[in-house]
């Protein structure tokens, strides 16, 4: 069983790290001070939008927790049943998808080569749910550099999706663009036609123009899963 008592802990440590009082962490999440309490004592448990905004607030990855700690392995009991939370709902709520860090783009590019099933030597996280959203063809990667500041902050996560190659014209917003000569760019499209993408940098304007002959995969940038700290 996952419980919430583990979650409430750790929503309790980091806001006490982060110098905030109860009364404050709810006015961040617009709720109220006896949801936070009960939070943290496992009366009750975050709703998914809360869960993401805590995840976001603390710049924590909340659901790394409940894979690396052993007390979710225990089946330990509590008075009554509120704040429960079952391996069939964890579930439910969240995706185990593979992981590519900043070092680790060359290995994500080959996967896709070889057009084989992701194997699971590599890494894997979990990531939250969202409702409506299609996980079935998504990674996530951790972004490098900070030439999309300040939504996409180096070493931040996000979810990516495949875009198949007869899509590329009509793709716009933020995408990892691997060329054909293994260059990597994280750039905004704004503007694109059957021959050539026009590329951006949301931090300095930079405008570039990348011809669709010379590009190998796109992958469209979804949802945050957490955000670095400040001082990394």
């Amino acid at each position: 069983m996952i419980e919430t008592y583990f979650l409430g802990d750790k929503i309790k440590q980091l806001r006490r790290e982060w110098k905030m009082t109860q009364s404050q962490l709810a006015e961040a999440l617009g709720l109220s001070k006896s949801a936070v309490s009960q939070f943290e004592s496992g009366v009750n448990r975050p709703s998914l939008d809360t869960l993401d905004k805590l995840s976001n607030l603390f710049l924590h990855d909340f659901t790394q927790d409940y894979l690396q700690d052993e007390s979710l392995t225990k089946r330990r009991k509590r008075r009554g049943n509120g704040g429960v939370i079952g391996r069939l709902d964890f579930e439910n709520l969240y995706v185990e998808l593979p992981f590519s860090s900043r070092d680790s783009y060359q290995e994500f590019i080959e996967l896709r080569h070889r057009e084989e099933e992701t194997p699971h030597d590599v890494e894997w996280v979990w990531v939250l749910k969202r409702d409506g959203v299609d996980y079935s063809n998504a990674s996530v990667i951790e972004i490098q550099g900070n030439r999309m500041l300040p939504r996409y902050p180096e070493q931040s996560h996000y979810v990516v999706r495949i875009v198949e190659k007869g899509n590329w014209q009509y793709s716009t917003g933020v995408h990892l663009i691997v060329l054909k000569n293994n260059m990597v760019l994280l750039r905004r499209i704004i503007s694109n036609d059957t021959k050539v993408i026009q590329l951006v940098s949301d931090t300095s304007d930079e405008r570039i123009q990348v011809a669709l002959d010379d590009v190998d995969y796109l992958w469209k940038l979804g949802e945050a899963v957490y955000m670095p700290a400040e001082d990394q």
